[in-house]
């Protein structure tokens, strides 16, 4: 599903300004996500199969998301698929 490009120009004035008054959280989410990918590349092994192999060693939701560094519902949304 497209969006209209009304919608589309909302949504990217949302977004800037999110961005505007949020420096300091826009930050640490860039921070947060290229600690996750050196981890994932040092350690040779995906979040994807990380979390499946918590998951099949029996660990809940928000013990593999605490392990991971995300939360909950990333780890349900990934198990899904």
């Amino acid at each position: 599903m497209k969006l209209s490009e009304a919608a589309r120009e909302a949504q990217r004035q949302y977004v800037n300004e999110w961005r505007r008054k949020n420096p300091d959280k826009l930050k640490q989410y860039r921070v947060n996500y290229w600690e996750r990918k050196a981890a994932e590349l040092n350690s040779g092994e995906s979040i994807e199969a990380k979390i499946q192999r918590l998951h099949d060693e029996g660990f809940s939701l928000r013990e593999i998301a605490a392990k991971v560094g995300t939360n909950h519902v990333k780890v349900s949304r990934i198990l899904k698929v």
